[in-house]
């Protein structure tokens, strides 16, 4: 994953996450929540808030997030974007 987004509220990496292919990224839970029940997807959300901490690892979980169609680029905690 050469091109990696760092950035905003709901994004935290490592100091060296852009040089560090094996950096941890985490996304919010809440953000993953907000954009499924947005869908209309509220049995997919009450899984992800059952099954997911509230700190998303996407190296560890970012198969379940492609799986559920999510893009963690697209995912926002502002109202606005």
């Amino acid at each position: 994953m050469a091109d990696r987004l760092v950035g905003g509220p709901e994004w935290v990496a490592s100091p060296m996450a852009t040089s560090d292919p094996g950096a941890e990224m985490i996304i919010a839970k809440a953000a993953v929540l907000a954009a499924l029940r947005e869908r209309g997807q509220h049995n997919r959300a009450d899984f992800v808030d059952r099954e997911l901490p509230d700190r998303i690892d996407l190296n560890r979980h970012g198969g379940l997030l492609a799986m559920l169609r999510l893009d963690p680029a697209t995912l926002t905690d502002d109202p606005s974007a």
